[in-house]
């Protein structure tokens, strides 16, 4: 049963297969070391773990057992652990996929909500939760 009535199974087994492709030509990339610098491996690894997440939705979407849907946000937060591995080794790069933006805080709003809603292992809901360890920076300095 395919839950968004907008779109087909058909529509979405493509999407998800495209997505798969891009990871696995993505990961082959890194993995040859062809990246030209630290910032595009960082790039390349970001859009994994974008493409990785997009594979979730889309697989819910078609109508995919929750089941399905939890192990695959295992495998996103393994992805997002990627990127902030790769991006920690230059610490002037990790500001970037790492500060508490609006749009930062919504995707961990996003993937925790799933995760909750999914009723994932605790441990899955911890590394989320980690993902914001910016403690006080939601909150603006004054003085």
């Amino acid at each position: 049963m395919v839950r968004d009535p907008l779109k087909s199974s058909t529509y979405f087994d493509a999407a998800i297969a495209f997505e798969r492709e891009q990871i696995q030509d993505r990961e082959a990339w890194l993995a040859a070391g062809k990246a030209p610098s630290h910032d595009k491996a960082c790039l390349c690894a970001y859009r994994i773990y974008q493409r990785t997440k997009h594979i979730m939705i889309m697989s819910y979407s078609r109508g995919d057992s929750l089941s399905d849907i939890k192990e695959q946000l295992g495998h996103v937060v393994q992805k997002r652990e990627a990127l902030i591995k790769r991006a920690a080794e230059f610490p002037e790069r990790l500001v970037r996929y790492e500060t508490l933006t609006v749009d930062h805080y919504r995707d961990l709003l996003w993937l925790l909500s799933c995760a909750v809603c999914l009723k994932a292992e605790p441990h899955i809901i911890s590394k989320i939760v980690g993902f914001g360890g910016r403690a006080g920076q939601d909150i603006p300095e004054y003085g």
